[in-house]
């Protein structure tokens, strides 16, 4: 009984690992957006890697925007 129960979980965590790893991979390989080009009213441009958010790239090159969200696009819920 023991036996089959933890043969059980070692599959499941298996699996979960596996797919984790592939999500990874995907977002290593897959999902490169190379670099992106960011105009601030057509006086400032910055190059920055694609992929992240706009409001940690902009946090990053020090331009400082103030959201009550953090970021991810949920002030308004």
């Amino acid at each position: 009984m023991f036996i089959s129960i933890f043969i059980t979980v070692l599959i499941v965590s298996s699996i979960s690992a596996g797919l984790a790893a592939i999500l990874v991979l995907c977002q290593l390989f897959v999902a490169n957006y190379g670099t992106c080009k960011i105009s601030i009213n057509r006086e400032k441009e910055l190059s920055i890697k694609g992929g992240e958010s706009l409001l940690s790239s902009l946090n990053a090159q020090k331009i400082f925007i103030p959201s009550a969200c953090g970021g991810r696009g949920t002030a308004a819920h």
